[in-house]
């Protein structure tokens, strides 16, 4: 079984996978997080100006885009995927559709992977955030080029909307910003810039809203609402699970309860 999260940057995706996957398996499912970025902490003295993160990173995009052109991942349709949801939703500036073109290539791998477990594998971000993303770096992006990428898109089973207040984002995302290294902020969208996807994810979640895709929302406010609607989020996942015919026992025999990870 394969969940996504998708809402605007900061509105806490990572933290509530984990959360997510920590219930399921005090349920006796073998779940794991699929974390697509794990941004650096400044204050690591190995790598303060996060020069040595960002080298990494670049080093591992051009690794993943090398085995993205072995005969294996044109057989996953992994790049022909890619080359098809950036012609849909073209990012205006160079360097953003070749950033989310190898991410595209480098997720649909992992899904790929994920289609073949018999883990309940959640991403963090999934397909709609990075349809999300295109949009943001777009501008004229509509309610038709977005159902169309949605449409080639590899569906989830389960898709969990995050709904946050502005005025908690924004704090979040200044904090953040804050937190990472100086060499890694030049890789990143601004405050302002991630607030300009508000209007944005607003827009995808109607158009999922209005597809074929099941789809909840969890309105992160505080840890009450929060605790509540993740409740809603885990029995619809286990009533999901009961319909297949699996039970924990027999997930345990084939998973793991690893976390992957997958920095863009």
């Amino acid at each position: 079984m394969i969940i996504e999260f998708f809402g605007p940057p900061g509105s806490g995706k990572s933290t509530l996978a984990h959360s997510l996957a920590g219930r399921l398996r005090d349920r006796g499912w073998a779940a794991r997080v699929i974390l697509c970025y794990q941004p650096r902490n400044k204050g690591d003295s190995w790598d303060r100006f996060g020069v040595i993160s960002v080298i990494t990173r670049i080093s591992s995009a051009i690794f993943a885009l090398c085995v993205a052109f072995l005969p294996s991942a044109y057989e996953n349709n992994g790049v022909r995927l890619s080359n098809k949801l950036i012609r849909i939703i073209p990012p205006k500036q160079i360097i953003w559709r070749v950033r989310m073109w190898q991410y595209i290539v480098r997720l649909s791998l992992c899904w790929k992977q994920s289609q073949e477990s018999t883990d309940v594998t959640i991403f963090d971000q999934g397909f709609v955030q990075a349809i999300g993303s295109l949009a943001m770096f777009n501008d004229t992006t509509d309610d038709r080029m977005i159902a169309q990428a949605l449409f080639f898109a590899p569906p989830a089973d389960l898709v969990i909307r995050l709904v946050v207040p502005r005025d908690i984002v924004e704090a979040r995302l200044q904090a953040r910003m804050r937190l990472e290294p100086a060499a890694e902020r030049l890789f990143e969208v601004d405050v302002a810039g991630n607030m300009n996807a508000f209007d944005v994810f607003d827009k995808i979640g109607n158009v999922v809203q209005r597809g074929d895709q099941s789809i909840l929302s969890v309105h992160a406010v505080d840890q009450e609402s929060t605790a509540i609607d993740l409740r809603l989020v885990e029995e619809e996942i286990l009533a999901q699970l009961s319909r297949t015919g699996l039970h924990p026992a027999n997930q345990w025999q084939g998973g793991t309860q690893s976390t992957g990870k997958a920095v863009l």
